[in-house]
C-alpha cells in the first residue's frame, strides 16, 4: 500500500500549471523594453512583472498593467502618452519610446534607464508614498546565522536546460548534498535565473538513494525519483528566502538526508522556444546542532468535483484522530511553526483549524480572501501544540461562476487542490520512512489515507463499507468467483448483459461499490500488483460506463415518449381551445421535455467524470 498511497498522499501543491487572468511573460513583449525595466526598489535588479504590484508578475496588477488591460495588452499611442503612475513621466518616456513611434518586434529607441511605468519613482518620497498606495518593496533576505562560523554553502542549482515549448513542465535533477556526521540546514534562498518561466521548485529529502543518477537534469512529470520528504520550496508571490528559528534545523549527513531532488515548476503557456534556465536555490548547513529537527506535513482533500455556475462551493477534510494519536509523539505532541493554505484559480476563501476532542481549538490559518498568486504564510510567534488525538480540518471555498465547465481535483491551475501545509518540531525521521507517515495525512473524500495504513485499526467503515476489507484482500476475494463466471468468458474486457446484470446486482446491497468507497476502490486497484484486484477494477469501471450509457438512452425513450404523448389528439383541434394556447401547451410540453433530458445528461456525466477524475489522480501532484 505504501508507495501507491505516498504517491497519492503527498500531492504537494504549492503551484501548477496555466494561471488563468494573471500574469504571462509574453505581455512584456508587447511594450517597449518590457523584459528590460528597472526595479523601482533597486536600480541593480530588473522588475520582470511589469504589469504586476510583485516583482516576479503575477496577483494585482499595477496602474501601468490595468491600463495595458484596458488597451487589450497593446502598445497604443494612447497608452504610450500616458502617465499611468502619476510620477510626471509619460509611459513611453519611462519605457524608452518617448515619441510614441515603437511597433511591436522593433527596436526601442532607446534601451538605458528604462523606469517603472507602474510604479512611482522615487518609492519612498511623499508624492509616491501616496500614489502607490499598499504597494511595498520586495522583502530583502536576511539571516544572521548563516554568517556564523563553521556554516558551509551549498550551491544547488539545475544545470543550465532548456526549457521544452509546452504549458507545463517538471523539471528535476537529484544530488548528493551530506554524507557528513550528522548537521543542521538553517537557511534556503531562491536563486532565480529566468523569471519569465520559473513558477516554483521544491527540494525533496531522499531517505535513500534516488533512483535517478545523480547531477543530471531529467523532466520528472509528477514524481520526484522516490524522494517524499517536503524539506523547502519556494513559488511565486513568496518570501525571498526561508532562514529557520535558531532552535530547530532540517536534519542532514549521515543522521539525516543525504540525498535530495530538485524540482522546478515552468510555466510556458505561450510555448515559446529558446527559453534556457539554470535555477535553483543556495543552501546554508550548519555543525552546530540546533535542539529540534524540524519537517514539514500536509493535510487536505484529494477528491474534488465543482459544478459549473456555482457562486460558492464548500469541500473540506479533517484528519482523523487516530492518527495522530498514534502517530505523535506521546510526550507532547508536535508545536507547530507556521501555516500556509493552498488551492488554485478557483478558490476564493479558506480556513484551517486545530480540533480537540470534538471542540474547535483556534484557527490555524484564516484565509479570509484567497489569491493564488499571493501565497500567505502564517508565522506563530509562539509554537501552537498540536497533541495526540487533535484534529486538523481544512476548509476550502470556491466559485466556478465564470466556467460553464465542471471542475476537478487536478495539477493544472485550471482544476482544483484543497491543501494546507505546516512546519513543525520535533521531525522524526525514522517516522517518516515508515507507512503511515503523519507528515502526509490526506484525505480520498472521507476515507483518510493513514487511518488505511495503521495496523491498529481493524475496521475502517466509511459509508457502510469497511475499507480495510480492500486492503486485505477480503473484498476482492468476495467477489472473484462472481467475476469470473459472470464477466470472464469469450469476450474479456467489456461488460456483457451477464456481467451488467451482477454489477447492477451487487451495486444495490455492497455498500464499498458505492459514493466515496467505490471511487477509493477503483483508485487502489487499477494500480494494484495483483491481477484479480485489476480485473475487478476493470470490470466496475466499463459496467459503470455502461450502466450509465444504458440509464441515459432509457431516459431519453422516456422522454420521447412524454412528447408523443404531449401532443394534442385529432379532437382537440375542434376543442374550444384557441390555436394560440393550444400551440403554448404543446411548446411548454416538449421544452419541459428537453430540460429533463438536460438535467439527466448533465448528472450522468457528472457522475462519470467524478469517477474519473478520482480514480486517475496519480503521482506527487503540485
Amino acid at each position: 500500500m505504501r508507495p501507491l498511497t505516498l504517491a497519492l498522499a503527498i500531492l504537494l501543491v504549492v503551484v501548477a500549471t496555466s494561471r488563468l487572468g494573471t500574469a504571462y511573460p509574453t505581455y512584456a513583449n508587447k511594450v517597449p523594453n518590457g523584459n528590460g525595466v528597472q526595479s523601482p526598489c533597486n536600480a541593480d535588479e530588473l522588475w520582470p512583472g511589469v504589469g504586476h504590484l510583485h516583482q516576479a508578475g503575477g496577483g494585482p496588477r499595477n496602474p501601468f498593467g490595468l491600463d495595458l488591460k484596458a488597451e487589450g495588452f497593446k502598445w497604443t499611442q494612447q497608452l504610450c502618452r500616458k502617465d499611468s503612475d502619476g510620477d510626471g513621466r509619460t509611459n513611453g518616456e519611462e519605457l524608452g519610446d518617448p515619441e510614441c513611434v515603437w511597433q511591436e518586434g522593433g527596436k526601442p529607441s532607446r534601451t538605458d534607464n528604462v523606469t517603472h511605468p507602474g510604479i512611482c519613482e522615487p518609492v519612498g518620497s511623499e508624492k509616491c508614498a501616496k500614489l502607490n498606495g499598499e504597494f511595498k518593496c520586495p522583502e530583502q533576505f536576511n539571516c544572521s546565522a548563516i554568517h556564523q562560523p563553521g556554516v558551509r554553502q551549498m550551491s544547488l542549482r539545475l544545470n543550465r536546460t532548456e526549457v521544452p515549448p509546452k504549458e507545463t513542465t517538471y523539471m528535476c535533477q537529484a544530488y548528493e548534498v551530506s554524507n557528513r556526521t550528522k548537521e543542521h540546514m538553517i537557511a534556503a534562498v531562491p536563486v532565480i535565473d529566468n523569471p519569465a518561466v520559473l513558477h516554483h521548485m521544491i527540494i525533496y529529502g531522499c531517505t535513500q538513494k534516488p533512483n535517478v543518477a545523480l547531477d543530471s537534469p531529467f523532466e520528472c512529470g509528477m514524481s520526484a525519483a522516490n524522494c517524499f520528504n517536503l524539506i523547502d520550496l519556494w513559488g511565486l508571490g513568496m518570501r525571498p528566502g526561508n532562514c529557520y528559528r535558531d532552535d530547530v534545523g532540517a536534519p542532514f549527513g549521515l543522521e539525516g538526508y543525504q540525498y535530495v531532488v530538485l524540482q522546478l515548476h515552468w510555466n510556458n503557456p505561450a510555448e515559446v522556444t529558446n527559453w534556457f534556465d539554470a535555477s535553483g536555490f543556495e543552501l546554508y548547513f550548519s555543525p552546530t546542532l540546533r535542539p529540534f529537527d524540524t519537517g514539514v506535513m500536509m493535510y487536505g482533500q484529494a477528491k474534488l468535483d465543482l459544478a459549473p455556475r456555482q457562486k460558492e462551493i464548500y469541500r473540506t477534510a479533517t484528519s482523523d484522530s487516530r492518527t495522530s494519536k498514534e502517530l505523535l509523539p506521546q510526550d507532547g505532541g508536535y508545536k507547530l511553526l507556521w501555516g500556509t493554505l493552498h488551492m488554485h484559480l478557483y478558490g476564493t476563501r479558506g480556513q484551517v483549524s486545530l480540533w480537540r476532542n470534538g471542540q474547535k481549538v483556534r484557527d490555524l490559518i484564516p484565509m479570509h480572501n484567497f489569491d493564488y498568486d499571493t501565497p500567505i504564510v502564517f508565522e506563530y510567534q509562539q509554537p501552537i501544540d498540536y497533541l495526540p488525538g487533535d484534529e486538523i480540518r481544512t476548509d476550502c471555498y470556491y466559485s466556478t461562476a465564470k466556467t460553464n465547465r465542471s471542475v476537478y481535483w487536478g495539477e493544472s491551475t485550471q482544476e482544483e487542490m484543497c491543501y494546507s501545509f505546516f512546519q513543525y518540531f520535533p521531525h522524526n525521521r525514522t517516522k517518516a520512512q515508515s507507512w503511515p507517515n503523519v507528515d502526509l495525512c490526506t484525505s480520498f473524500g472521507k476515507i483518510d489515507y493513514c487511518v488505511t495504513g495503521l495496523q491498529s485499526v481493524k475496521e475502517y467503515i466509511v459509508d457502510g463499507c469497511d475499507v480495510k476489507t480492500l486492503q486485505s484482500g477480503q473484498l476482492i476475494q468476495k467477489y472473484k468467483k462472481d467475476i469470473d463466471s459472470e464477466c470472464r468468458h469469450a469476450y474479456q474486457y467489456r461488460c456483457s448483459d451477464q456481467c451488467l446484470a451482477w454489477y447492477r446486482s451487487v451495486k444495490a446491497s455492497e455498500p464499498c461499490f458505492n459514493g466515496d468507497p467505490i471511487d477509493y476502490i477503483l483508485l487502489y486497484t487499477r494500480y494494484s500488483s495483483y491481477e484479480d484486484a485489476k480485473a475487478l477494477a476493470g470490470y466496475l469501471d466499463l459496467c459503470a460506463e455502461r450502466d450509465q450509457r444504458d440509464k441515459l438512452q432509457e431516459a431519453k425513450a422516456e422522454i420521447d415518449e412524454l412528447n408523443k404523448r404531449s401532443t394534442p389528439a385529432p379532437e382537440v383541434h375542434n376543442s374550444l381551445l384557441s390555436h394560440d394556447i393550444r400551440l403554448l401547451i404543446v411548446s411548454a410540453s416538449y421544452l419541459a421535455g428537453l430540460l429533463l433530458a438536460a438535467l439527466l445528461v448533465l448528472v450522468i456525466f457528472r457522475m462519470k467524470r467524478s469517477s474519473v477524475a478520482s480514480i486517475e489522480s496519480k503521482g506527487i501532484h503540485m
